[in-house]
């Protein structure tokens, strides 16, 4: 996590929300409410650059989960990854594309704060609204986000629709052992992410290599808060200091003779009720066949 933590950074995120702090008031219910909207871009984002690290994670350890092959010859072998280590990188890959859509309306949050004026939640339909002029921004600001939705926005959402609504997307993985040494992994999306019908879905003509474009994606998406947020700056006074407000979801009772919290869960103990469980579900249905 702290890996995820350090590459999702956006150094002047913080000043940027000092800004918008400082421009409401004291008052602390506003103050409150801010805080659920301003949290959302930073954990999206360090969200988004975790799930990429976990792909990378994934994929490099996919030849540990597999038995040793003889090389011999000039001819590559073919392994199908097992079900449930492609999942992994499946669930990952899932991850980035929830989270890098996540980061994507959460910076429409800023824009909304910093403008006063209301714009819609979602990154897709404030581009519809710009395109139809119905929200007015600055030149330098539209083009910041016309210029990252033309270029990757667009398609992060399909690939986030695709995999929320319709199909795994990356349920075919397999290693290419060399002859000789080393490994290739064939790891694909489709092509045509618009597609809703799984069956209609291109992985071929072109190959689609699931993390170079997901770190491509990544690169894009960072790039895009940075410049976005970055240039958001110009438009609200320098505020007299730094506001940083920490507010809990509930009250919070310091040296309290009852203090609130639940124990610490054991994994292991975990495992074993949810198989006892499931046990006792499959022995109900057992009895009734």
């Amino acid at each position: 996590m702290f890996k995820g933590f350090e590459i999702g950074q956006i150094p002047h995120l913080m000043i940027l929300g000092s800004h918008i702090r400082q421009s409401i008031g004291d008052d602390p219910e506003k103050q409150r409410i801010q805080e659920h909207y301003l949290e959302q871009l930073p954990y999206s984002l360090v969200a988004s650059a975790t799930a990429l690290l976990n792909i990378a994670g994934a994929l490099s350890d996919a030849p540990k989960h597999i038995p040793p092959f003889p090389r011999e010859g000039t001819s590559a072998g073919i392994v199908l990854l097992p079900e449930h280590i492609r999942n992994v990188m499946g669930f990952a890959i899932d991850s980035y594309f929830d989270a890098a859509r996540r980061t994507q309306n959460a910076t429409c949050i800023y824009i909304s704060k910093v403008f006063k004026i209301s714009i819609p939640s979602s990154m897709a339909d404030t581009f519809k609204d710009i395109e139809k002029g119905k929200i007015c921004l600055p030149d330098n600001i539209k083009d910041i986000i016309i210029g990252y939705w033309n270029k990757d926005g667009l398609k992060v959402k399909h690939y986030r629709d695709l995999v929320q609504h319709h199909v795994v997307v990356s349920s075919d993985a397999r290693l290419v052992l060399l002859p000789g040494g080393g490994e290739l992994l064939y790891l694909t999306l489709p092509n045509n992410p618009t597609e809703k019908n799984p069956a209609q879905l291109k992985y071929i003509e072109p190959t689609i290599d699931a993390f170079r474009y997901i770190f491509s994606s990544f690169m894009m998406l960072y790039e895009y808060v940075f410049y976005i947020t970055y240039n958001l700056l110009n438009y609200l006074p320098v505020p007299d200091h730094e506001t940083m407000s920490i507010m809990f979801k509930s009250p919070l009772t310091v040296g309290s003779n009852k203090p609130e919290g639940y124990p610490l869960p054991n994994v292991n103990n975990v495992i074993e009720q949810i198989l006892k469980h499931q046990g006792a579900i499959k022995s109900r249905v057992s009895n009734k066949l």
